[in-house]
């Protein structure tokens, strides 16, 4: 079992794809680590009025899927994921200004997060598909390893939010956008030539 991991994390490709996964998953808990405190306890909601902000926010990731689905085939996966990658960086550095502006509405609260949701819906399933396919054989230990990356990686991220928490959208928002640009990090520097790399390999 180790020597799988050691194998699949030595694979450039594979290891964008999980980090992309991680990093995407990170973001969403950042959310959910730090919103409750910000819309209920600074914002003045009540927890009923909280639930349907974050039901609206989830919402965006089912925009995100469902279009993923539709369009996903006709742009193909690279291009599907690097849309994601470009939704999630964008709501992530309007998230992240609308907070050091000190405007803390609900609606700059949960719109760049909607936003955000929309580019994982489109990454997630494009980078998890991306991930399983170079190591068809070591499918378990591959979604395993993902797996386990992605949950260390938000379980961080959520311990950093609530220690960082200050009564302001900062440090949610902050770490929202951190996630983004780590998912544009992990395509630019290890998917894209990850994927050159087996393409010259099979030629």
């Amino acid at each position: 079992m180790l020597g799988n991991f050691a194998t699949l994390l030595g694979h450039r490709g594979y290891l964008g794809y999980a980090l992309i996964v991680a990093c995407a998953y990170s973001g969403i808990f950042a959310f959910i680590s730090g919103s409750s405190f910000l819309l209920i306890e600074v914002a003045g909601l009540s927890p009923e009025a909280y639930g349907f902000c974050f039901a609206a926010a989830v919402l965006g990731y089912m925009i995100g899927t469902l279009i993923s689905g539709r369009f996903g085939q006709r742009l193909g996966q690279e291009r599907t994921l690097a849309l994601g990658v470009a939704v999630v960086l964008l709501s992530g550095a309007a998230g992240l200004g609308l907070a050091l502006a000190g405007i803390m509405g609900v609606a700059a609260v949960v719109a760049p997060v909607g936003g955000y949701l929309v580019g994982c819906g489109l990454m997630l399933p494009n980078a998890l598909a991306g991930a399983l396919r170079h190591y068809p054989r070591m499918a378990g230990a591959a979604s395993s390893l993902m797996g386990f990356l992605q949950m260390s990686v938000a379980a961080a991220v959520g311990i950093g939010v609530g220690q960082l928490h200050d009564g302001s959208a900062v440090p949610m928002a902050g770490a929202i956008a951190g996630a983004a640009l780590a998912c544009l990090l992990s395509l630019l520097l290890l998917v894209r030539p990850g994927n050159r790399h087996d393409a010259a390999h099979r030629a």
